[in-house]
């Protein structure tokens, strides 16, 4: 397991991500991430997490490695975090991706790290970008739109 958990973006390092990526299989074993950039995703900051988009670059890729993930992190305030921790919110969103996603009929991320910190309250979730889908400020195309409603529904 890569230690120490990072307790968000800015602690993210090419070689944790590496050591990340790998422990899961999403990266070969031969495979590094040699350098990425962090772009912050949704309008201000979150209440019990901070999500981040992450563009990896890799040394001996082999084509199958993401171009980009999703990384969510603990709230930096530290009174939501406590709050996050104290209703098990951190763990229980990793659980949902670790037990129950792959069984929901909706499309969910695939989640490529999970990582939860009972004795910090720590927590780290890379999951697949679907900046595709659409964003909250510039919304998505209404054909896309109405399938997601229909498949909520």
């Amino acid at each position: 397991m890569p230690e120490p958990l990072p307790g968000g973006p800015a602690d993210l390092k090419a070689a944790w991500l590496t050591a990340a990526l790998r422990q899961t299989g999403t990266i070969s074993s031969d495979t590094t991430v040699t350098s990425f950039g962090l772009e912050p995703v949704g309008e201000g900051a979150g209440f019990l997490g901070q999500l981040t988009r992450v563009t990896l670059t890799y040394e001996r890729a082999r084509g199958t490695e993401p171009a980009s993930l999703v990384g969510k992190f603990p709230a930096a305030a530290t009174a939501n975090r406590e709050f996050a921790n104290l209703l098990r919110f951190y763990e229980r969103e990793l659980r949902f991706y670790e037990e129950i996603a792959a069984e929901v009929e909706l499309r969910t991320p695939t989640p490529y790290f999970t990582r939860f910190d009972p004795e910090t309250g720590g927590f780290v979730l890379l999951m697949e970008d679907l900046s595709d889908v659409g964003n909250q400020l510039a919304g998505c195309p209404p054909d896309r739109a109405l399938d997601t409603v229909e498949r909520i529904a």
